[in-house]
């Protein structure tokens, strides 16, 4: 038993919250896909962001040569278009 009385089925005294670290959830260990329109974490196989609810994966291409549009440029690097 620990300070908090919790003890687990095998008899073993639970690790108390306060001593888990945020490394330990399963959402900071996992794959985590960069959501193109906010920058926001998710996890990986999530088909819409948690932050901003933009479909992932969707991100917007230049008219001309389908490139994927990165958020801080105004021109394609690839063919010179003007972004939108």
């Amino acid at each position: 038993m620990n300070s908090a009385g919790e003890i687990l089925a095998n008899g073993a005294a639970a690790e108390p919250a306060s001593a888990r670290t945020d490394a330990d959830t399963p959402a900071e260990t996992a794959a985590t896909v960069i959501c193109p329109a906010c920058q926001g974490r998710n996890l990986a196989g999530a088909r819409y962001c948690s932050q901003c609810g933009k479909l992932l994966g969707d991100s917007p291409k230049c008219s001309v040569c389908q490139r994927p549009w990165q958020p801080e440029e105004k021109f394609c690097p690839k063919c010179g278009e003007r972004r939108p």
